[in-house]
């Protein structure tokens, strides 16, 4: 048997992100009955943001989220490139993974209308979850936002 020491793999979180860039692309290779920008990258966000208009940069995931980390420095980072309004919303919950995420994502997230989603359950999803539960829930997450908002990112 295996013995975990506490430490966390880093690969983790690259590979949450892949995941979830996977649903993505998959989601695009059906035809959907919402409006779908394939190959845009972050062009809507950028494009508002080199405009000087402000934006709405939304995170949802588990503790890495919640906790000061990578949501603060993405945040900075934009706050230092760009002259517009950045409004951070913090929608980390410690402990859920992308089940619980994808039941409140409505509430929590697109009730703010964010310009720019940033999914993260890369440490309570993996590894006790099937791959397919969690690319369906992120998937979820995604269409979602498409449905409310074709034009975030």
């Amino acid at each position: 048997m295996r013995q975990r020491y506490g430490v966390r793999n880093p690969v983790a979180p690259w590979l949450a992100a892949v995941l979830a860039l996977g649903c993505a692309t998959v989601a695009l290779a059906v035809d959907y009955p919402i409006q779908i920008h394939r190959g845009n990258g972050l062009a809507n966000v950028f494009a508002k943001l080199n405009a000087g208009q402000s934006a709405t940069i939304a995170y949802i995931g588990g503790s890495v989220t919640e906790m000061t980390g990578y949501r603060t420095n993405v945040t900075s980072w934009f706050n230092s490139k760009y002259p517009g309004r950045i409004t951070e919303l913090n929608a980390g919950w410690s402990g859920t993974g992308s089940l619980v995420g994808a039941m409140r994502y409505a509430r929590d997230v697109l009730a703010q209308n964010p310009d720019l989603v940033f999914i993260e359950f890369a440490v309570n999803d993996l590894p006790e979850d099937p791959v397919s539960f969690i690319e369906c829930n992120s998937e979820g997450m995604v269409r979602q936002s498409w449905t409310q908002n074709s034009m975030a990112d």
